[in-house]
């Protein structure tokens, strides 16, 4: 009979981990400062940490009630594609007129009839949607269930062995 291994705890380190992965941090980066206490880590190794990390707070969002938040964490910001389009800078578009013949403004209404205005749906700010809803998840959503849920998060060992010197 194949025993399941218990899963390690969240603590404050595997919980800065995701943050930094929610704010955009490369996950070898952000293990490299939060988690090189469990070994140094390459990219398959963060990853799959932060795979296995993400499922452990998807199983407590949907504990706790939250599907919204399990949801959330299904999603990964880097995997919104960018759809490039190939729409010249405005100074390159401008080199193609004689120089003092339109106004700025006139060129600003000739280049957005040209190329159209700037999408608000493009891939970067939808990305940057995303990582602002799972980091206001990840603050909100697990303070709540620590504090309401009766969870207990271990502080890191630093804090933990601090002793008062009156600073």
């Amino acid at each position: 009979m194949k025993t399941q291994t218990p899963s390690p705890l969240l603590g404050t380190p595997q919980l800065a981990f995701v943050r930094a992965w929610a704010e955009g941090i490369d996950p070898v980066v952000a293990w490299e400062r939060f988690l090189y206490l469990e070994g140094a880590g390459d990219a398959r190794t963060a990853r799959r940490e932060l795979a296995r990390l993400r499922e452990q707070l998807r199983r407590v969002a949907r504990l706790n009630g939250r599907a919204d938040i399990a949801a959330l964490l299904c999603r990964d910001p880097e995997a919104i594609v960018d759809r490039v389009t190939a729409h010249p800078s405005l100074d390159e578009f401008r080199r193609g007129f004689e120089e003092d013949f339109y106004s700025e403004a006139e060129l600003l209404q000739i280049y957005e009839e040209a190329h159209g205005k700037p999408d608000s749906r493009s891939s970067a700010r939808r990305r940057q949607r995303l990582r602002e809803r799972l980091l206001q998840a990840l603050l909100e959503g697990f303070n709540e269930a620590v504090h309401e849920g009766g969870i207990t998060l271990r502080p890191c060992a630093y804090l933990h062995n601090y002793r008062d010197d009156g600073i």
